[in-house]
């Protein structure tokens, strides 16, 4: 019995010890992106643009930072401990009506109305890793019932190096090279209108 009693202190000392060297939990990291230079300034429209919500793939919907590998890119998986502050589709909401500035529509007004789709927002895990993006843009004119343009835009920036900070900051040149080809766009496409039913 007192053998007994002797060998619980150095057993309960091993369980301590075996506890104090177990590895750290890893720490979950996570990324925002930032709108592309100034709010723009000159705009081609008598009202203002209300920015919608962008339709994605549910898996688009999450915060989980996605990837896919070179010989499967058509499986998505999710990076463990690295997330966006914010899903993808709320991210591009926020940058484009950053980007708008002044001509981003406030609630109830009218004005017409650019519907996004978001079709790749992903690392391609190759040699070097990317970024990839892919959004389709529509901008409609509600009361005239037409279609002033529809656009797709497809990026691919490579990382400077395989660290995730690198591949978060080929995401933001993505972003900015798309705010600035939806400037250009929303610049000439006063003139267009196609009828809304036949651009369905």
């Amino acid at each position: 019995m007192s053998r007994a009693r002797c060998l619980i202190p150095g057993l309960l000392l091993l369980l301590v010890a075996g506890c104090g060297s177990s590895p750290p939990v890893p720490e979950d990291h996570y990324y925002r992106l930032a709108a592309a230079g100034s709010p723009l300034t000159q705009w081609p429209f008598g009202r203002p643009v209300r920015v919608l919500m962008p339709e994605a793939d549910s898996l688009y919907h999450g915060r989980a930072m996605l990837y896919a590998r070179a010989e499967t890119p058509l499986e998505l998986h999710r990076y463990r401990y690295r997330f966006w502050t914010a899903p993808p589709p709320r991210m591009l909401v926020r940058l484009t009506k950053e980007h708008l500035g002044a001509h981003a529509a406030e609630s109830g007004e009218p004005a017409l109305e650019l519907s996004l789709r978001i079709r790749h927002f992903e690392v391609e895990q190759d040699r070097p890793p990317a970024a990839r993006l892919g959004i389709t843009a529509v901008l409609r004119d509600p009361e005239a019932g037409c279609v002033l343009f529809d656009r797709q835009y497809d990026y691919r920036e490579p990382a400077e190096s395989p660290t995730h900070y690198a591949l978060v900051r080929a995401f933001q040149a993505a972003v900015d090279h798309y705010l600035t080809d939806l400037t250009a766009d929303l610049a000439q496409a006063s003139g267009a209108c196609t009828d809304l039913a036949r651009a369905r």
